[in-house]
């Protein structure tokens, strides 16, 4: 949970980079994180960043930061971590903007 927590920015960077390492030693390996960090987001592609947002009806969506229509236009230029900053979660529960995906 928020694994950036109480971390400097480029300590948070080299946690993720070790985490990697660890995953690359065993592909079976799943590891699951939350975060609010976009250094540690620019450590991850957009296909392994997975953003969820609250429905109006109660419900949660969930999509990766790569399904976002103006992704690979915006990571030819942004960072990871900047396009998520600058999107946010909220296109993730809007259909009209997913559905040009």
């Amino acid at each position: 949970d928020d694994v950036e927590s109480g971390l400097h920015p480029s300590a948070q960077r080299a946690l993720v980079r070790q985490i990697k390492a660890l995953q690359g030693q065993n592909r079976g390996l799943q590891i699951i994180m939350t975060t609010h960090s976009p250094y540690v987001i620019d450590e991850l592609e957009a296909n392994q960043v997975w953003l969820l947002h609250q429905n109006s009806d109660e419900g949660v969506a969930a999509k990766m930061l790569s399904e976002h229509p103006r992704a690979k236009e915006a990571l030819e230029v942004l960072t990871t971590g900047e396009f998520w900053t600058s999107e946010g979660e909220a296109w993730v529960s809007d259909e009209k903007a997913t559905a040009a995906v």
